[in-house]
């Protein structure tokens, strides 16, 4: 009667939410840690995230990662708005290094993020939240207008917490006509865009792929277990 006590109080204690594990300067494709790239570089959050939130660990090389407009991409902006300052990573560094928190307040509205420290963002490192990849502002789209960029936007390597230059208008030029040419290819592409975005959506009944993403449960049900096993002492 008591072990089935201590399964019950378990199982009723709240869910706080999901956390996203995101490594920055890794390769998602190849899993290499090469100083650029998120991965994953897009999740998914199907529903109320209340308690989700996200978290972006530095890995090899120089990052900086600010929250980005889709119209704007390797700049800092967007709402609410993110910014982890400039952060230097040890060469080699694959795992354990220094971690910053977003927590997700809105499932409904796409977010992108950009790692503008050197070129990186200009090498493809950026990263979406919720975006529709069969839509205008889709996330392989704002990839593509990164991109474009070139070497349009720099920071400081030898300063943490230096400020981005903004880029040129002859590169914002170039990121307006990459996101119109990227938008209509993807009506075609909308069928196999989210299985190579690198997409990952929470399941309470089955564990998260490639540790991006994993549920916990409150402090109460962690508690309840203690309770239950002395009792039984």
């Amino acid at each position: 009667m008591r072990a089935a006590l201590i399964v019950s109080a378990a199982l009723i204690a709240p869910v706080l939410g999901y956390e996203y594990h995101v490594g920055v300067g890794k390769d998602e494709t190849t899993g290499n840690v090469v100083g650029w790239g998120f991965d994953p570089s897009r999740i998914s959050v199907t529903e109320d995230p209340a308690g989700d939130h996200i978290i972006f660990e530095m890995l090899s090389g120089t990052h900086r990662v600010v929250q980005s407009s889709f119209g704007a991409p390797c700049a800092a902006g967007g709402e609410p708005g993110f910014d982890t300052q400039e952060v230097v990573v040890s060469a080699g560094t694959e795992e354990g290094g220094q971690t910053f928190t977003f927590n997700i307040t809105d499932y409904t509205t796409p977010l992108y993020f950009s790692d503008i420290s050197l070129n990186n963002c200009q090498q493809g490192g950026i990263f979406c939240v919720n975006t529709d990849e069969a839509g205008a502002e889709s996330c392989a789209a704002f990839k593509a207008a990164a991109i474009a960029l070139g070497g349009g936007v720099t920071t400081s390597a030898s300063v943490p917490g230096a400020s981005s230059t903004s880029s040129s208008g002859t590169n914002a030029t170039s990121a307006s006509s990459a996101i119109a040419s990227s938008s209509s290819a993807q009506s075609s592409a909308a069928s196999t865009s989210a299985s190579a975005s690198g997409s990952v959506a929470p399941s309470a009944t089955s564990a998260p792929a490639s540790g991006a993403g994993k549920m916990f449960v409150g402090a109460g049900a962690v508690t309840a277990m203690v309770l239950g096993a002395v009792a039984l002492l």
